[in-house]
């Protein structure tokens, strides 16, 4: 008896019994179960955008609000030191769910508690609000996340996506070369 799975990322696990019928009358196998690994194609596809409020209106900065966001903050938005109001998006464009996913951002922990922990449906996006107000300017934060995928088997270490980035300006922002 031989059982082939179909390459589909909702099959977990399989059962088989077996029957047959001979010259001495009809024969039922015992049933075996084995659960199914996904493979490779069948993970979640985690990104993740960090981006700064370029006004510095938290009304406009905050869940629902307008922005506008970017990848850098215009130069003098922070004055010499202000507060940073970050945006945060990550999406899940994989075939599978992704469960258990954190934000990772040790430069704003703050992001990191807003965030919590959450689950991603396929196709889902979850955006995350967060400040901090900055001693030292410019700065360049970073984030990412770490995530498993539903049905990875027992012991699968979790994944990080790649990293994303915004930088909050300064004065000071006139005087780098930071990108």
């Amino acid at each position: 008896m031989r059982t082939v799975v179909e390459a589909d990322c909702a099959v977990t696990q399989v059962s088989d019994t077996a029957t047959a019928t001979d010259g001495s009358g009809s024969l039922t196998s015992n049933t075996v179960e084995l659960a199914v690994a996904p493979g490779a194609h069948c993970k979640p596809e985690v990104t993740v955008n960090k981006e700064i409020c370029t006004v510095s209106n938290p009304h406009a900065c905050g869940p629902g609000g307008a922005g506008p966001w970017a990848k850098k903050s215009p130069v003098g938005l922070l004055q010499l030191l202000g507060t940073a109001y970050w945006r945060i998006t990550v999406t899940n464009t994989g075939p599978v769910e992704a469960t258990g996913v954190t934000v990772n951002d040790p430069t704003t922990h703050g992001c990191q508690a807003a965030a919590g922990t959450f689950d991603l449906a396929v196709g889902a996006s979850r955006q995350v609000y967060c400040d901090s107000f900055l001693l030292a300017l410019p700065l360049k934060n970073t984030a990412s996340a770490t995530f498993s995928g539903l049905n990875e088997p027992p012991g699968t270490p979790p994944t990080t996506s790649a990293p994303s980035s915004a930088i909050a300006c300064s004065l000071l922002c006139i005087l780098t070369k930071e990108s």
